[in-house]
């Protein structure tokens, strides 16, 4: 068959059909190289279109979390801001609390989870004091992730703002100051009685049973007691406020470490 093509009935070679099918064989293959040349590009396009549109989903998703860690931060910022403010003497109380209420409902918005009674029992006040358990302390301060900390940072929120309320924080400080004007009022009371005896005297004064004493003596054995008494209500109150103190560095180092996870999901676009 081929020779017929190829070569005449006298059998001399054809060149001209010859270099038709030449021709026609390279068309065939340059059609193929061609098909194949675009698939590669449909494909390569393919490629880069889903490439760009996962760096434009990846772009987008980092920006609203760069936006809702800005959120975050400004609200933190500002509730700490206002709840500090309650511990001046100079600051009014309600005129903060209505912005403290609402800049904490405005936080809390961020960190929206459904409560339940577990997360009731393990963040609660007690004796001006916010108690954490260790389970949720091991949650909240988790270093590679923010998984379950939601729930527990927007009670932890709802107990600041209530170890704050009613004035509470200045309430603790006016009975120290009492307990300090009292003292001094005792001191002042007894500094002539004071000048008046050697310390030997005073000493065995005091080891007096008090049934034993009147007058000026029994005078001041009770001023010693009131004063030890006093100085002893001091010392337990002023827990009190190392605790209001120790509450608002917990949040603050709670709310840091989540934002730093947060900002390294928004580097990687996520």
């Amino acid at each position: 068959m081929l020779e017929a093509l190829f070569w005449d009935h006298n059998g001399d070679f054809q060149s001209a059909t010859a270099a038709a099918a030449v021709a026609l064989i390279g068309a065939i293959i340059s059609a193929v190289f061609s098909w194949l040349s675009y698939k590669n590009s449909v494909k390569t396009a393919e490629r880069q279109y889903i490439m760009e549109q996962k760096k434009i989903d990846a772009n987008l998703k980092a920006k609203a979390r760069i936006e809702w860690i800005s959120g975050v931060r400004d609200k933190t910022s500002e509730l700490v801001s206002l709840l500090l403010s309650l511990q001046k003497e100079k600051t009014v109380f309600y005129e903060q609390w209505l912005e403290i209420e609402k800049v904490s409902e405005l936080l809390k918005l961020y960190f929206n989870s459904k409560m339940n009674k577990k997360v009731n029992s393990e963040i609660y006040i007690e004796q001006n004091k916010i108690i954490i358990s260790e389970t949720a302390t091991s949650i909240v301060l988790k270093e590679n992730n923010n998984i379950n900390k939601h729930a527990y940072i927007k009670k932890y929120i709802e107990c600041l703002v209530e170890l704050y309320k009613d004035d509470n924080y200045k309430n603790i400080s006016n009975k120290i100051r009492f307990y300090h004007d009292s003292i001094n009022k005792l001191y002042e009371d007894n500094f002539e009685y004071w000048m008046s005896h050697e310390q030997s005297e005073l000493e065995k004064i005091k080891n007096t049973p008090p049934e034993k004493l009147e007058g000026e003596d029994y005078d001041y054995v009770a001023a010693e007691k009131n004063i030890e008494h006093y100085q002893r209500k001091i010392k337990d109150i002023e827990v009190s406020l190392t605790n209001y103190h120790k509450a608002i560095d917990f949040f603050t180092t709670v709310i840091s470490l989540y934002l730093k996870i947060e900002w390294d999901k928004a580097k990687e676009g996520q």
